[in-house]
């Protein structure tokens, strides 16, 4: 192998590093798919004072910004005035009773059905399979999870669950999406899984 190669190699290797193998919890696979029956386990922040519509679901036509990460080299739509909470792999950005997740973790093999039906550890999935978007194909795994309580009352609501997994080689890009069963996020879900896309 000549130099040029040697370097490219070791630059593309640090670029999956940096994205794939930082400092924190959410990186090791099993903290990763802890998110995946509780997505909202590595949440801090104090979401809006303000409900996102009658029903608590994503008003059709919101107006969505990009968010980019320049060191993973992806981006994705999400809503405006979320609150955004910068975790060690992504990004969290949540509203009253929504919220979008995006992380990315080393993955030295592409995700398949049976890999992510392996990770789940009896989660009830309603959806598993490949999808295609417009960034690319994922796999899709949606389910149903219990909300963590709310502070004032207590009271534990039902929450509705889409997961998508897009990989390049040797990473994942884990897209979340969650919000209570009552609403209609299918439009908005859509724009945003649609929007994920690999920018180098």
């Amino acid at each position: 192998m000549n130099a040029s190669r040697r370097v490219a190699g070791l630059a593309v290797a640090f670029l999956i590093g940096g994205c794939g193998a930082a400092a924190g919890p959410a990186l090791h696979p099993g903290a990763v798919m802890a998110s995946v029956s509780s997505p909202r386990s590595t949440y801090t922040g104090a979401p809006s004072a303000r409900s996102t519509s009658t029903d608590d679901g994503i008003p059709d036509g919101t107006v969505m910004s990009a968010y980019h990460s320049q060191r993973c080299a992806y981006e994705v739509l999400v809503p405006n005035g979320w609150a955004r909470i910068d975790l060690p792999t992504g990004a969290s950005f949540t509203d009253t009773r929504n919220a979008v997740r995006i992380e990315t973790r080393a993955a030295p093999v592409p995700p398949t059905v049976n890999s992510a039906r392996s990770q789940l550890n009896g989660v009830a999935i309603s959806r598993l399979g490949t999808v295609i978007r417009k960034g690319g194909r994922a796999i899709l795994i949606a389910y149903r999870i219990d909300s963590l309580p709310d502070l004032m009352t207590g009271k534990v609501v039902k929450e509705r669950v889409e997961r998508y997994t897009f990989y390049r080689p040797g990473l994942e890009a884990i897209l979340t999406l969650w919000g209570p069963v009552s609403a209609d996020n299918t439009s908005p879900w859509r724009t945003i899984s649609d929007s994920f896309h690999w920018t180098g």
